[in-house]
């Protein structure tokens, strides 16, 4: 497995629209096991978009680590079907405060 370099802003890639997957071959499950890989080693975060990391590929890594128990969730080509009006509580207190 290879660790990833993590890009941030103001890196171009991350503005490019990611590519559909329509290959389930060798070459995504090794992107996934190197996303997962990169997430861990970074020590700083619950999931990993692949555009972070330099794959414009529409793929994620989550790990919502419980009891130190590890549940690690991929979502290949997700879509959101949903939006809400609801404000979760943080932002309605961020920006009531200006």
């Amino acid at each position: 497995m290879t660790l990833l370099k993590i890009i941030t802003i103001p890196d171009s890639r991350l503005k490019t629209k990611s590519n559909k997957i329509h290959n389930f071959d060798f070459e995504l499950k090794r992107d996934i096991k190197n996303m997962y890989e990169t997430l861990y080693e970074s020590e700083n975060g619950i999931g990993l978009a692949a555009p972070q990391v330099g794959l414009l590929k529409r793929l994620i890594v989550i790990d919502l680590k419980e009891n130190n128990k590890s549940i690690p969730l991929t979502l290949i080509n997700p879509k959101i079907l949903n939006q809400s009006n609801v404000k979760p509580l943080f932002y309605l207190r961020y920006w009531n405060n200006f």
